[in-house]
């Protein structure tokens, strides 16, 4: 086998392990708050915005004085297709203090694969994933194909770019900006 067959070959299955490591654990547990409220913004809906600012017609959360069964909350994570990039930017200048990136990116996301736990979270993964081979990239070029491999082999295993691998938040997606810069 030549030697550029041999390293693809190692780093495909690098890739390989990391993907199968990503996807076993993405049903851990359900959505916890952060989570959800990436799903909310990336879908139109402002959760976190002054009361005299909610707008419902455009999907903002509101306090109803009654109380609301649980279908009613869940149409806060749906993508009603309403959700256009202006709403789903209004969102997030209302309910949160990051760049808008993230939450669009995830919008046509959940466009075309749906708004599951798993949709989300794979999201992340795939982000993950980009990253993983960029470590592989930079690593190759600090030290040569080895130092590419034991980066990237750090990077598929670590216990916390696991754990952060597969949040539906934006830290794969930060990590790649970092690593592709």
């Amino acid at each position: 086998m030549s030697g550029s067959r041999r390293e693809i070959v190692t780093m495909g299955a690098v890739a390989l392990v990391a993907t199968v490591i990503r996807i076993a654990i993405i049903p851990r547990q359900g959505l916890w708050a952060d989570e959800i409220f990436s799903l909310a913004i990336a879908t139109g809906h402002s959760l976190e915005q002054p009361a005299n600012q909610s707008r419902p017609e455009l999907g903002d959360y509101y306090e109803s004085p009654e109380p609301r069964p649980a279908s009613f909350y869940r149409t806060f994570l749906q993508n009603d297709r309403g959700a256009d990039f202006t709403r789903v930017t209004r969102a997030v200048f209302l309910s949160d203090t990051n760049p808008p990136l993230y939450y669009v990116l995830l919008h046509w996301w959940t466009l075309s694969f749906g708004t599951s736990d798993s949709s989300l979270r794979m999201f992340s993964a795939v982000w993950s994933l980009a990253t993983l081979a960029m470590v592989f990239l930079v690593g190759r070029r600090i030290g040569g194909f080895r130092t590419g491999i034991i980066a990237s082999l750090i990077f598929a295993v670590a216990p916390q770019a696991l754990f952060y691998s597969t949040e539906g938040r934006m830290y794969s997606l930060m990590w790649f900006l970092i690593t592709a810069y």
